[in-house]
């Protein structure tokens, strides 16, 4: 019997393969977990929501700090990476499919490992471009696609990516438009959820920050804050910051006491879904988090200066910001509530992209 690896180490990741994953037989797939996020709570929340576990988690060598992921340069993390993945899955002698999402070091380790050992790699929101071809992200978008074997672009736009550069032509068969995955997973959940559960108040303006180019940039980062602070003085703000940011924020010396706006730690899924839903505006650098409220119909700023997601910025969904208290002001003036979808978003928020991508990975 064949079977199929999906290799994740990320949030972002959990929530675009689960929809997928959940169309594979439990007999045919295996779930490798590189621990990319290293937060145990966040990840065992994870989960414990989807209701899975990871068959395999890879070992950085938990009792080497040093060793560990998170505080390993980014060179050092994907060698360890590529390694772990390699060893996991150079004993499968079945494995038809190794599949991997996205732009993030687990990803193109996966993929990297995979199209050493001659396994077909697919590629799950293949396409995808800011443009800039200095962001991590967008080298490893590339990587990826130029040794897979598969690809599901999720929007219109990221299918034209691909055949301006001429990838899939010899194997055409394997490249679909298949949608946007993470749109399976926020139908089932709020399907699902109780509305009794939801918050009895709204969380007025939300955000988030995390990308290592704003963390890493002391500048980025003091503007931002600015920004949000001005915010505060008039509406409440909340940023809800993961391990990475409140190690930045300490390193830069930028103490969040000194600033107006709340500070709080991440939230689980779905208490974050339940904050989102209810925001009147939505500040992020995350682009799965900006789509999630997209589809919620929540006003949403980038806080970068390149943006993948053409297709919810060119229908008004999401708004590219910048990362200076001017341009994120600027910003302010054009963002609206429910911005009509486009056509093209409409294609890729129809619900079976899971379903889709299981049937080309069952074919």
């Amino acid at each position: 019997m064949n079977k199929i690896a999906f290799i994740l180490g990320t949030r972002p990741e959990i929530l675009k393969l689960m929809p997928i994953i959940k169309e594979i037989p439990e007999e045919q797939r295996e779930i490798i977990w590189t621990g990319q996020h290293y937060s145990p709570e966040l990840a065992e929340a994870w989960w414990a929501e989807e209701g899975f576990k990871p068959d395999i988690e890879c070992c950085y060598g938990d009792d080497d700090e040093e060793r560990h992921p998170c505080n390993a340069t980014n060179a050092m993390r994907l060698a360890e990476m590529i390694a772990e993945i390699n060893a996991q899955i150079v004993g499968f002698s079945n494995l038809h499919w190794v599949v991997v999402q996205g732009d993030t070091d687990s990803a193109l380790a996966g993929a990297l490992a995979a199209a050493k050992l001659n396994i077909p790699v697919f590629h799950v929101e293949a396409g995808s471009r800011s443009g800039d071809s200095i962001q991590p992200e967008e080298i490893n978008r590339k990587l990826i696609d130029h040794c897979a074997s598969g690809w599901a672009a999720a929007y219109p736009w990221d299918m034209d990516n691909l055949q301006t550069e001429g990838i899939g032509h010899q194997a055409s068969d394997n490249v679909i438009m298949s949608g946007d995955t993470l749109i399976d997973g926020l139908k089932e959940w709020e399907a699902k959820v109780n509305p009794k559960d939801m918050p009895g108040e709204s969380w007025n303006i939300l955000a988030t920050i995390h990308r290592a180019e704003t963390l890493n940039n002391k500048q980025a980062l003091s503007e931002i804050f600015s920004f949000l602070d001005n915010l505060a003085m008039s509406t409440p703000v909340v940023l809800l910051a993961h391990p990475h940011l409140w190690q930045a924020a300490s390193d830069n010396l930028l103490a969040f006491a000194d600033y107006k706006f709340q500070t709080r730690d991440a939230l689980q899924p779905s208490e974050f879904r339940k904050a989102l839903m209810y925001s009147k505006l939505f500040i992020t650098d995350s682009g799965g988090a900006a789509t999630e409220a997209a589809y919620f119909g929540v006003p949403t700023i980038i806080a970068r200066d390149n943006l993948e997601l053409h297709d919810l910025e060119n229908c008004g969904r999401i708004i590219l910001g910048g990362r200076t208290q001017e341009s994120l002001s600027k910003a302010m003036l054009t963002v609206q509530s429910n911005a009509p979808l486009s056509l093209e978003v409409k294609q890729a928020w129809h619900g079976q992209a899971g379903k889709l991508i299981a049937e080309r990975l069952l074919a």
